[in-house]
């Protein structure tokens, strides 16, 4: 009776009494391709023999060159050599305690192991990297307000105020005398009535129109707020400063006048003293910065619009007190004299000209004297000192002001400025303020990130895994109004800052901080809005200050106000410092995903940050086609997580719109998922899983046992094995579910197959997509590499030591060495005795390339060996009937060669039959 099989791939569901013919229970080297037959899974290209060290990432730079990247533990050191040119030596790139994962888009590279994070940048003209150390560094800028001498600073002017009919010369004098009343909700009740609200009308008018022509010339009157940040070259911001309190005036500023009467005419002449102030800065830490001067292209300033001292819609009063400290409690208080340069001490700086014979002096820090008048003056009616402080503590609209370029080139920029200088602020920029740029607020930009795992996306990276090193906090003198005095040294420091974050607490510290004229500034800041207590403790143990902190209700930070008091908050005696120090902890956050900018990876928006589930993101990765390394259509992201599988929907300005479960599955590791044109594939307890919108499919089913076949139960089976150049140790499949457990996952995109490797194993899966089988291959493969649309791979070399990066997509010679192994053939009935008497492989092959061995048993457990023959045919033998029958067919096929079945000769063994 002739019997025909079609090998069909590896399935080990059904029990070996079930199993149907043609089923495969291994296929080394072998996969059914779409047209059904068995092709061989020819060797690897070698792309790159012999690396001395592991690999941790291929980056294509410009000139089509690839730099291999790889971690020497030896010296704690990323190295880095041409793909084509790797005699030439390894350079090195940065620094790392332990193997970090790296993270790569465009030029730059982002290492992090966990828990510290580098960047290096590829610098095209010099072909090396750039080792650009932990991140953008922070600059620290001292802000000052300089003036005129007071009697130049007088704004004068002549208001006309026509007298009403019925008012009579001698009455408007008496109610110049004493007025009041101002301006009033319902009309005039009378002439002197309509008199009062036109004189408080043109003198307040004439304040508004004193402080706008000062912001035409750049100069401030008015108290007000402000912030710089850092701009990038896609002009993003980071690093924004605290916001800083200026007070140029603090109150409300008076009008001295003189009035004449002239054809029912009232002319006052006055004249309104009071500051004004220009911005002067001086910056600090640009050295560090010159490493980045591809990338950090300008710090920009912003302030707050004015904060009025006086109410532009109040009324109008005359004093005749006299000697009274009309500007007390200002933060510009009296000039002192062009001395101010030679007062010495770690923070004084000189004064800079900025016109001609003419010095801007700063203020007294020391004394806090006020201004006096003789004789009568008007006074405008001031808002109350708690108005003024609840508009300082709410400010949070930043508008851009100015512009300084980073000339990072520049052998003095790098030194540092010798003095401060003047802000350059672009014309009318000030009296426009409303509708300038504005600055969005900042989320935890001067935070060290660090990452586990990190996926490109979009032209954006994408970090999970990730957690932050917090930050110290500003400098002190970061956050004051400069000033200067000649009997108050500088007191050192250390600051420290609590903050909780995930329900713990944290103790970051500033250390060896300079507190100006030892005095703490009015406004201090932290930008986490998390951070409830800042301590201010001296270096020489007299003791400090604990300060309550007050999340800000509009930005994301928290703020301690001493208020506008003439009296400061005084140290306390019984100041410590914390027991702990916690600057260098890492705050985990396990369940967020880190995006960031397009193209930009040194910023990570507000928006980019995505809470996933409540468990541990342990991996992310797209569903979608990708058109070139790093750069994917806008398609759902799938975040893996210790709690399943979510789907992040992505908006078209690239930000997420929706967070969304998709399955229970758990990842089994953060290396054992990979993306395949438009599916994800990922290893979870349940199996080989492939992720396609929201369903999911598992793929391991047809090879998913806990009981894998054992070759050594095949007599001789080491001996067929070592035919093909392999032994037993290297053919020993374990069950599925332990290969599983340490698996990673390659994809072959020319071809469409699904690698998957255990690095502890020596035979890997191989899954076709057009034939939906399952094959095996003999390879120790290491790791995976990204280098889209190449598929490579690193290979362990014989020697254990040094390591080889193959193609999976392409093919190093003809031919391959295979070996199939059936499933039991029972030829419809297991249960049944019969003979077979002449088997023959069918294929497109060479007949004397393949061998043959054939198995039989009657229990399902002990296999014996049949026949065998050093060709694909095997004929003209009798014997004890078996059961079923098990064939072995191993042989050296080329490119173009395939197995598809075997025919079989059997007579059946009938019990209870005559014959």
């Amino acid at each position: 009776m002739k019997k025909e099989i079609h090998f069909a791939g590896i399935n080990v569901v059904p029990t070996d009494h079930d199993a149907q013919d043609g089923m495969l229970e291994a296929a080394y080297n072998l996969l059914p391709e779409r047209s059904g037959a068995l092709s061989p899974i020819l060797p690897h290209r070698t792309v790159l023999a012999r690396v001395p060290h592991k690999v941790i990432g291929l980056h294509k730079v410009s000139g089509g060159r690839t730099n291999v990247l790889v971690y020497d533990a030896g010296k704690r050191m990323v190295m880095y050599a041409p793909m084509d040119d790797v005699d030439a030596g390894y350079a090195s790139v940065t620094s790392s305690d332990s193997e970090p994962k790296v993270a790569i888009l465009d030029k730059t590279l982002f290492f992090s192991d966990g828990e510290s994070s580098s960047y290096a940048r590829w610098d095209t003209e010099r072909e090396s990297y750039v080792s650009l150390g932990r991140g953008i560094p922070e600059v620290e800028i001292s802000l000052a307000l300089a003036h005129k001498t007071l009697t130049g600073e007088v704004s004068k002017g002549v208001l006309s105020v026509p007298i009403p009919e019925g008012v009579s010369t001698d009455l408007t004098a008496a109610l110049l005398g004493g007025l009041s009343g101002g301006r009033r909700l319902v009309p005039p009740r009378s002439s002197s009535d309509a008199f009062i609200d036109s004189v408080s009308n043109a003198v307040i008018g004439f304040a508004d129109k004193t402080v706008a022509d000062a912001a035409n010339d750049g100069l401030f009157m008015m108290p007000f707020m402000v912030r710089w940040a850092i701009r990038l070259f896609d002009g993003s911001y980071i690093h924004q400063s605290a916001p800083i309190l200026m007070i140029p005036n603090s109150a409300a500023p008076p009008v001295r006048y003189k009035t004449s009467t002239d054809n029912g005419i009232i002319k006052m002449e006055v004249e309104m003293l009071a500051r004004k102030c220009r911005l002067m800065y001086r910056m600090e830490g640009l050295s560090d910065m010159c490493l980045w001067r591809d990338v950090v292209k300008s710090v920009d300033f912003f302030v707050s619009p004015p904060i009025y001292t006086y109410d532009q819609s109040g009324s109008v009063s005359v004093s005749h007190r006299q000697d009274r400290e009309m500007f007390s409690h200002s933060g510009a208080e009296s000039p002192m004299g062009s001395g101010v340069a030679d007062m010495g001490g770690s923070h004084r700086h000189p004064v800079t000209p900025v016109e001609s014979d003419v010095y801007y002096e700063f203020a007294d820090g020391n004394v806090e004297s006020g201004l006096t008048f003789d004789g009568s003056y008007l006074e405008i009616e001031p808002f109350t000192r708690q108005h003024i402080e609840d508009a300082v503590t709410s400010a949070a609209a930043f508008h851009l002001i100015a512009s300084v370029s980073l000339d990072l080139d520049s052998a003095d920029a790098t030194a540092g400025m010798p003095g401060f200088v003047p802000l350059p602020i672009e014309d009318a920029s000030l009296r426009n303020i409303a509708v300038r740029p504005a600055l969005g607020d900042d989320w935890r930009s001067h935070d060290r990130v660090v990452f586990r795992h990190p996926f490109a996306y979009n032209s954006r990276l994408v970090l999970s895994g990730v957690g932050s090193r917090l930050f110290g906090g500003f400098a002190l003198r970061s956050m004051s109004q400069y000033s200067v005095s000649a009997d108050n040294a500088d007191a050192e420091v250390d600051v420290w800052v609590k903050v909780v974050r995930n329900a713990r607490p944290y103790w970051v510290v500033r250390r060896r901080d300079r507190l100006m004229c030892g005095r703490l500034p009015r406004l201090l800041y932290y930008p986490d809005a998390n951070a409830v207590e800042m301590r201010v403790v001296a270096t020489d143990g007299s003791g400090g200050w604990a300060l309550p902190l007050k999340r800000h209700d509009f930005l994301n930070g928290a703020y301690w106000f001493d208020g506008l008091g003439r009296e400061r908050t005084g140290k306390q005696a019984g100041v410590k410092a914390p027991e702990r120090d916690d600057t260098d902890a890492l705050a985990d956050e396990p369940n967020r995903i880190f995006v960031s900018e397009v193209s930009n990876p040194y910023f990570l928006p507000l928006e980019g940050r995505v809470t996933v589930g409540s468990g541990s993101v342990m991996a992310t990765s797209a569903a979608v086609m990708a058109l070139s390394q790093g750069q994917f259509g806008s398609f759902p992201l799938y975040a893996f997580s210790t709690d399943g599988v979510w789907a992040l929907t992505v908006s078209g300005t690239g930000t997420f719109s929706a967070v969304q479960p998709v399955c229970r599955d758990v990842l089994l590791s953060c290396d054992s998922v990979a993306q395949i044109d438009r599916s994800v594939v990922f290893a979870s307890g349940r199996g080989l899983m492939l992720l396609s919108g929201s369903s999911v499919e598992e793929l391991s089913v047809q090879i998913h046992t806990d009981m894998p076949f054992d070759i050594s139960r095949l007599r001789g089976g080491g001996t067929l094995l070592s035919m093909v150049g392999h032994n037993v140790q290297d053919s020993m499949m374990v069950p599925f579910r332990d290969y599983l457990s340490g698996s990673r996952i390659a994809y072959d995109y020319r071809r469409q197959r699904i690698v998957v490797y255990n690095p502890d194993m020596a035979y890997c899966y191989v899954y076709c997509m057009g034939s939906k089988q399952w094959g095996m291959s003999w390879s120790r493969i290491f790791s995976s590499l990204n280098s889209y649309p190449d598929s490579l791979v690193l290979v362990r070399d014989h020697d254990g030591e040094s390591y080889v990066i193959s193609d999976l997509s392409d093919d190093d010679g003809d031919e391959s060495w295979g070996m199939l192994i059936t499933r039991p053939i029972g030829f419809g009935d297991p249960d049944m005795l019969k003979t077979v008497s002449r088997v023959m492989v069918r294929g497109v092959m060479r007949e004397t390339t393949v061998k043959v061995a054939l198995y039989g048993t009657r229990d399902f457990r002990d296999w014996h060996l049949v026949a065998s023959s050093g060709t694909a045919h095997v004929g003209n033998f009798r014997g004890t009937p078996w059961k079923c029958f098990r064939l072995v067919v191993l042989g050296q096929l080329r490119r173009d060669e395939s197995l598809t079945g075997a025919s079989f000769e059997m007579t059946p063994r009938f019990v209870n039959r005559l014959r």
